[in-house]
């Protein structure tokens, strides 16, 4: 919403308001604004049509919500396609926000791939170092060309938030992690 809030509609017409810093924060390069739409699992949310990788295939996003893991198939593989261990570009949050918003995704959440990073983090720590309590000094420099070609929402969120949301689906986030772990890329769920 306006104030930065987030509301969900699951089954049945439950709904479920988001609490910032704790199931969620808004990505530094996050566009303003609203977004409805059916809720989509896409994988890794790479678009690489090069090596033979599209996370978002055909129209299979336009007008959703994409949830999407953090880095890359493979990542812990030094033969991986997508630059063995270096994470590689297009696995980069806001080059896959961009990717979402071509493919027609009106929205894209963020969350651990983790069947690649178990321990669980401290999100509100981490929510603090992107959102912090006290006004920072101001950046000296600004990326805007490429930030202000995202004008879809874009969040992270915890994993408590993420199993919560795809709880109607009956499979967990881990069994959707390890799904997604291909280089082909994910049919979106």
């Amino acid at each position: 919403g306006a104030d930065g809030s987030v509301r969900t509609s699951a089954d049945q017409g439950r709904t479920w308001s988001a609490v910032a810093a704790e199931d969620f924060f808004p990505l530094r390069f996050s566009g303003s604004g609203r977004a409805s739409g059916p809720l989509l699992f896409a994988g890794f949310g790479m678009s690489w049509p090069e090596k033979g990788h599209e996370d978002f295939p055909g129209d299979a996003v336009t007008g959703a919500v994409v949830l999407v893991l953090a880095h890359e198939p493979g990542e812990r593989d030094p033969n991986s396609p997508f630059d063995g261990v270096v994470t590689a570009e297009r696995a980069v949050a806001w080059r896959k926000a961009l990717a979402a918003q071509q493919k027609g995704a009106v929205a894209v959440l963020f969350v651990d791939d983790v069947h690649n990073h178990r321990e669980v983090p401290d999100f509100q720590a981490i929510a603090r170092t992107i959102w912090p309590d006290a006004a920072a000094a101001p950046r000296a420099y600004t990326l805007a060309d490429w930030a202000d070609r995202i004008h879809i929402p874009a969040a992270q969120i915890s994993r408590a938030a993420a199993e919560r949301l795809i709880a109607p689906s009956g499979r967990s986030l881990e069994e959707l992690s390890r799904a997604a772990d291909q280089i082909a890329g994910y049919q979106p769920l």
